[in-house]
């Protein structure tokens, strides 16, 4: 089955592409590539039971200051100090479990509370602080 997936990097990132008819015939019938796969389709769904149950129990602020929050910072902590694209408010949007009008709104709001900077095109966190209060915790890690 054919899926497409956008991905945008917000920091330096390294990838391996292997066509699939080398998957096919290497891979296929391999256990610990099998065993790869299973780990990881496991994980996503547990991601996704736990943001299904965040979205419950957590307005939209929260979870879009959540996932700012988690976007805009490196895996070892560090702060992105570049921008977020805002081409894609309707991913956004899907991710967080609410409308891209809603996304839009709650980014009116924060950029008025001087939280982000928003331009046309870009998002950008001005009170870290004041994000991370809003986050809660971050679900999405």
């Amino acid at each position: 089955m054919d899926a497409l997936h956008t991905v945008e990097a917000a920091s330096e990132v390294y990838l391996i592409g292997i066509p699939i008819d080398s998957l096919h015939t290497y891979a296929a019938s391999y256990p610990p590539f099998l065993q790869l796969l299973l780990r990881e389709v496991t994980e996503k769904f547990q991601l996704k039971s736990r943001a299904f149950s965040f979205s419950l129990t957590h307005g939209a602020l929260t979870r879009l200051a959540s996932y700012l929050f988690r976007v805009m910072t490196e895996y070892d902590g560090k702060r992105l100090t570049g921008s977020l694209p805002t081409n894609r408010t309707g991913d956004i949007a899907d991710h967080i479990g609410t409308t891209s009008r809603h996304v839009n709104r709650l980014l009116t709001t924060l950029a008025k509370e001087g939280i982000i900077e928003r331009s046309k095109s870009a998002i950008s966190i001005k009170d870290w602080e004041k994000l991370e209060q809003l986050a809660s915790r971050s679900i999405y890690a």
